[in-house]
């Protein structure tokens, strides 16, 4: 969960975000289970991951397969929040929830 100036809800505790997770990953079968953690811009650029900002006034081609996925949160980014040189990525014309934001972009990241 990423702090940003225009989030309405706090995030929720770690043991509930890694519970979801687990549930997803035995649901889905899958084979790599994701790391969440809370943070701040500063984190997301020093982390050295290929970083990509789910918004809309991003391109629209495609998602390359990233290090870290940065969904928006209920009331959008301020203008000037997202910081120069992080790439960003649009989801479609539609306005989606966050969680359904962070679902999209993952299926995008894996078909490629």
């Amino acid at each position: 969960w990423l702090s940003t100036r225009f989030g309405q809800v706090p995030a929720p505790s770690a043991q509930r975000v890694d519970a979801w997770a687990v549930g997803a990953l035995e649901q889905s079968r899958g084979a790599w289970l994701p790391r969440f953690r809370s943070a701040g811009w500063p984190d997301v650029v020093s982390a050295g991951l290929d970083a990509v900002v789910c918004d809309p006034t991003g391109d629209a081609r495609g998602l390359p397969i990233p290090g870290l996925v940065v969904v928006g949160p209920e009331g959008g980014f301020a203008t000037d929040e997202i910081p120069a040189g992080v790439a960003r990525v649009s989801l479609g014309p539609s306005v989606l929830r966050t969680e359904t934001a962070a679902i999209a972009a993952v299926v995008l990241a894996r078909l490629g």
